[in-house]
């Protein structure tokens, strides 16, 4: 099984990308067993989501950071 701070990684990694299948049956694995781990997976797709409805998009960061606008004058 893997430890409560690979599940912590793997829980913020998926905000961001889709998890392999193989980290995909780590989590639910450990999910299954840790409550802790649970309320962290939980609270992170609430964050996202609310972080989501703020931007009011609806799309999902790119990771990039946006471009200084240039001083036109």
């Amino acid at each position: 099984m893997i430890s409560c701070r690979r599940a912590s990684e793997l829980s913020s990694l998926a905000q961001d990308q889709p998890l392999t299948l193989s980290q995909k049956m780590q989590m639910k694995t450990h999910l299954l067993m840790c409550r802790a781990c649970r309320n962290f997976s939980k609270n992170m797709g609430s964050l996202t989501n609310a972080m989501e409805a703020f931007r009011g998009d609806g799309e999902k960061p790119s990771g990039r950071s946006a471009k200084p606008e240039k001083n036109k004058g």
